[in-house]
């Protein structure tokens, strides 16, 4: 249920188009977010550690609002990810992250 909540606010962020303003960022990011602790929740590091990677990028990239404070919450309860899920995650736009995930949604 968690997977499919995340997957369709994914799509609704999609469908408004991702304004490069910090609001839009930050939302998908904190989806983008839940999202990753969904799947390292089931146990599919992979694809957690994928998205988290493309966070990480799109951070370097520029502020993210209140994100910064909520990132920690989440990585804290974030299992191990596989160094390679992350560098992989490091080299997608916050739009190839938002399909990566709703492509890997089962």
């Amino acid at each position: 249920d968690a997977e499919d909540f995340y997957k369709r606010s994914l799509s609704e962020f999609r469908a408004l188009g991702h304004d490069p303003g910090v609001a839009d960022r930050q939302n998908t990011i904190i989806s983008l977010a839940d999202f990753v602790n969904t799947k390292a929740a089931a146990g599919e590091l992979d694809p957690a550690g994928v998205l988290w990677g493309a966070i990480e990028a799109e951070e370097r990239r520029g502020p993210v609002g209140v994100w910064e404070q909520q990132k920690h919450e989440i990585a804290d309860v974030l299992p191990p990810l596989p160094p390679d899920a992350l560098r992989r995650g490091r080299t997608l736009t916050l739009d190839e992250a938002v399909t990566y995930a709703l492509e890997s949604a089962g």
